[in-house]
């Protein structure tokens, strides 16, 4: 019992002493959460670019504009010259207001709030129903950002070091044989696709 005593004193001073010497940041205050819609926005805007810069064009789009339908009726040029200092603003600002469209032509408002209650699965798979501005990225965001949950990507693809070759659709032979070399010999690898793709 006393080597347990000392070990519990010892995990407590060590504890305590690293507290002092390493403070635990303080966590800005949550301002209210962002509807589901916005947050999809913010999505568009904070993929490839820092959190910074991503703040900084979403609230350039919020002040800039009166409300999303006027986003959702404005040019692409438009929207990117106010998202301008974000990378690619010409392709966000087309994803964007392509979807604010989808959104308004299949619920005539700006509200998804509804999607929030039917669960992750379920709002993630209605999510994905919106083709035009809502990649995985989005989705994943939005899951972890609105829902609170924890997304993981699944992929046919047998590893992250090839995520850019395309669709599993267009996996091809070469590419896996690329990829197979980044696998370990102690690690099983998959079975290598068919020719016909």
């Amino acid at each position: 019992m006393p080597a347990i005593t000392n070990k519990q004193q010892l995990l407590t001073q060590a504890q305590n002493l690293l507290k002092k010497r390493f403070p635990l940041p303080v966590a800005e205050p949550a301002g209210e959460p962002r509807p589901l819609l916005e947050e999809l926005i913010y999505a568009a805007c904070r993929e490839n670019s820092t959190p910074a810069d991503a703040d900084a064009g979403y609230a350039r789009l919020r002040k800039a504009f009166i409300d999303w339908n006027e986003v959702r009726v404005s040019t692409v040029q438009e929207v990117a010259d106010v998202l301008r200092p974000l990378p690619g603003s010409g392709t966000r600002a087309k994803h964007i207001i392509g979807l604010l469209q989808e959104v308004f032509e299949d619920k005539y408002s700006f509200d998804l709030s509804e999607l929030s209650k039917k669960g992750l699965k379920d709002t993630a798979r209605k999510l994905r129903f919106y083709k035009e501005g809502v990649n995985d990225y989005a989705v994943a965001w939005v899951v972890q950002r609105s829902l609170g949950g924890h997304p993981i990507r699944s992929t046919s693809r047998p590893c992250g070091c090839c995520a850019g070759w395309g669709s599993s659709r267009t996996w091809t032979r070469t590419a896996w044989r690329r990829c197979g070399a980044a696998w370990s010999t102690s690690s099983p690898r998959p079975a290598a696709p068919s020719s016909r793709t």
